[in-house]
């Protein structure tokens, strides 16, 4: 996830649901996204303080680290230990500072989650199948996404396909054939995150190809 746009809209979408994002948590402890202040103040400020198997400085690197990930673009609880580890920060540094981090509200896989099918699905209209598809290859828990996807209990999804579906028709050349554009709209819908039996039907009343012809 890489568009300025979508970034932006996961972000609203995070505080709306009651995530945080990552610049709330360093206003927080009082320094600018990025800087290693945010983690060291963080550190500082921690009465525990830091255990004795753990180096102090490496973890306030490994904090200023996952704050710079954080404010680029939001992380899950996974990917910010996979980029720890992959910059081969000891697992006792990894382990206490994915802590803090979930602490201070930078990582939030429920509030991530629940902002993914808000935007994407509720919003824009992706089915179940790619909502969860897509979680599950940020490293959301699995529990955590059926959690998030029960937003889309109350959503119509036959309806909101037929919708696409004729939106999407209505795009395609006037001399192309019922079957052809039918196939096409399937084809668009699976691919969204509808079943295929919710596709085919939303592709048949688009196209008219459920009516009985005299």
């Amino acid at each position: 996830m890489s568009d300025p746009e979508v970034i932006a809209r996961l972000r609203a979408a995070m505080d709306a649901a009651g995530a945080r994002p990552a610049e709330v948590a360093n206003a927080e402890v009082g320094a600018e996204p990025g800087e290693p202040g945010a983690a060291r103040k963080g550190l500082d400020d921690d009465p525990a303080g830091v255990p004795d198997d753990v180096d102090p400085a490496a973890l306030s690197k490994a904090m200023a680290y996952l704050t710079r990930s954080a404010s680029r673009r939001p992380l899950t609880v996974a990917e910010a230990r996979d980029k720890l580890v992959a910059r081969e920060y000891d697992d006792a540094v990894v382990d206490v500072a994915v802590a803090r981090a979930i602490a201070m509200r930078m990582l939030d896989d429920e509030g991530f989650a629940r902002a993914w099918v808000g935007d994407r699905g509720v919003k824009r209209g992706y089915g179940r199948r790619r909502l969860h598809r897509e979680l599950a290859k940020r490293k959301v828990p699995e529990p955590v996404i059926d959690a998030a996807l029960s937003q889309l209990d109350e959503v119509d999804e036959t309806a909101q396909a037929l919708e696409l579906a004729r939106q999407r028709a209505q795009r395609m050349p006037a001399d192309l054939p019922p079957a052809r554009v039918a196939q096409r709209l399937v084809g668009m819908l699976v691919r969204r995150g509808f079943d295929s039996g919710t596709a085919h039907q939303a592709a048949r009343e688009a196209t008219a190809l459920d009516r009985d012809w005299d």
